[in-house]
């Protein structure tokens, strides 16, 4: 009898069973961006805030091409994250990615953007002309910087290094003459002052005034498409087809792309295609509040998530990388929504995963909010956290960080009133950062917290009045069990107030060789509640 090899027989990898080839092609699926069909948002943790990997994209477009069993096989993970930013264009592609129902079945997240371009500046060529000349002057600042330290510091006698820096010393140069140049041709035009109409002079006026245009087109739009609910209720709709729970975030320039400029930093200047771009470009929220301008895509924060509910939709994981800083805070409860904050609970309910502040860490904070933004504040947060599923909860407030009057003790977010609406018994991850409680607020928090807890973390917690102590042995009899049987971690760090004081402890020294000294007092009460700890004498 002739046996014959698969490979004689014609067999080819089309013929492998439908399990076997869905395994071969889950190896381009990235484990850091996609984790039990949930998204990490973290973006020191995971890669879902950068585009996918081009030649790993590059073979699944393929694979849809080749033949009708590998395109039901590959469609799934062509977008696990749906990356948008707030423009028509964008939900055009939201729209048809999810009509799809194989691609829609391999989206796990949606990522929006909110960067926004202000009416202030779309409607004022003077004033959008300035606020460019002072985005770009951080070029021109670093410029002079180079120039003077390569004249300060180099000589010829340094060979190739001085070889080197000459180059670099040339395009700062240049640089800087182009963006003299293009102040000079910019303050010309909008003062309608005459000035010596050369060839270079009546290019960057006409970039100008075309880059104004385009700019003002693209605010129109974004306003008109938050306006009438079409960005939300379009978002929301293309999310329902999904027909599984998303994972949401929602991100401005801060934690997204933090730099405006390009990855060569002179070619925001030296490259007109480059500029043209960068001048076009909407603006982070910070960037909004800088001008005095009014943050309106605000409004989407709860928008966003009632529409998603009222679509039929399901949130399972929420992460708020932007909110507003200076004012405007009530617009995060729209006004647009009548009962906006019993419907944004109710929308919330779904929520397993919920992080604010996480990745707005670049943000200049402020001192203290009014009373009118902070109620906005809580009543914001104290929506999302009322979820009955609530698992994972991520709180990094240091956006709102300040100093009390006398500069001498950290100004922490009051977080009281939001952590009291915790009702999930469920709860098993707790991060707590940049914030301050009260003794009686603290110990409320302590008591809600069920017994399934897997890992707690206050890091830069102040504790307005009172003693810890009370607080330290609920913890300590809630998990120190699951501690020593190594199903739960607890991490303390920078705690202040009460016993603590009012500076947070240093910690001690962690560098590599160098010899442990004896532990702090925060960590001791780290030992205490992990159950390694005999008793709570450090608080007697």
């Amino acid at each position: 009898m002739d046996e014959s090899s698969p490979m004689e027989c014609g067999m080819n990898i089309a013929d492998l069973p439908l399990d076997v080839l869905r395994l071969i092609f889950d190896e381009f699926r990235d484990p850091e961006v996609i984790s039990h069909g949930e998204v990490d948002w973290s973006p020191s943790q995971s890669r879902a805030w950068r585009p996918a990997d081009s030649s790993n994209l590059q073979t699944i477009q393929n694979a849809r091409l080749a033949c009708r069993l590998f395109n039901s096989v590959a469609s799934p993970l062509l977008a696990p994250v749906l990356r948008l930013d707030l423009s028509k264009r964008s939900l055009q592609i939201a729209n048809g990615l999810t009509q799809n129902p194989l691609i829609a079945s391999g989206i796990h997240g949606v990522l929006v953007n909110l960067d926004y371009r202000p009416a202030e500046l779309a409607n004022n060529m003077a004033l959008y002309a300035n606020y460019l000349q002072l985005e770009l002057q951080q070029i021109d600042t670093y410029c002079q910087t180079k120039i003077f330290h390569h004249h300060r510091f180099m000589s010829e006698d340094d060979d190739e290094c001085y070889d080197e820096q000459s180059e670099h010393l040339d395009a700062c140069t240049q640089c800087r003459f182009e963006y003299r140049s293009l102040c000079d041709a910019w303050q010309a035009c909008v003062q309608n002052r005459g000035i010596s109409p050369t060839k270079e002079t009546r290019a960057y006026q006409a970039m100008l005034r075309e880059g104004f245009q385009v700019y003002k087109q693209a605010h129109e739009e974004q306003a008109q498409i938050i306006a009438d609910g079409s960005f939300v209720q379009s978002i929301a709709s293309a999310i329902a087809r999904v027909g599984h729970a998303v994972s949401l975030g929602l991100v401005d320039g801060r934690g997204h792309n933090a730099s405006p400029f390009a990855a060569d930093y002179f070619s925001s200047i030296l490259n007109k295609d480059i500029l043209a771009e960068f001048m076009i470009r909407p603006q982070s929220w910070s960037a909004i509040e800088n001008i005095d301008a009014k943050l309106v895509p605000a409004q989407i924060l709860s928008q966003l998530p009632v529409a998603i509910w009222q679509s039929g939709g399901a949130l399972r994981n929420l992460s708020n990388g932007c909110f507003p800083h200076r004012k405007d805070h009530s617009l995060a409860l729209s006004p647009a929504l009548e009962g906006a904050q019993g419907h944004h609970e109710v929308a919330a309910q779904q929520l397993r995963v919920f992080e604010f502040g996480t990745l707005a860490s670049s943000a200049t904070g402020r001192s203290y909010l009014d009373d009118d933004s902070k109620a906005a504040m809580d009543a914001y947060l104290g929506s999302m956290l009322g979820s009955t599923n609530l698992q994972k909860l991520n709180l990094d407030m240091v956006v709102y960080n300040g100093d009390d009057d006398n500069g001498n003790r950290p100004g922490y977010y009051h977080i009281g009133s939001a952590l009291s609406c915790v009702k999930s018994k469920d709860i098993r991850h707790i991060n707590i950062s940049n914030a301050a409680l009260s003794q009686q607020e603290l110990e409320a928090f302590c008591k809600s917290l069920g017994r399934r807890i897997e890992s707690l973390s206050l890091s830069k917690v102040d504790l307005l009045d009172g003693s810890w102590f009370n607080a330290l042995e609920r913890l300590r009899d809630t998990l120190s069990s699951r501690c020593l049987s190594g199903l739960c971690e607890v991490s303390f760090s920078g705690l202040s107030g009460g016993e603590f004081g009012d500076q947070p402890e240093d910690q001690s020294s962690s560098w590599p060789g160098s010899i442990p000294g004896p532990l702090s007092m925060v960590k001791r009460a780290e030992q205490f509640v992990s159950g390694m700890e005999e008793r709570n004498v450090y608080f007697n």
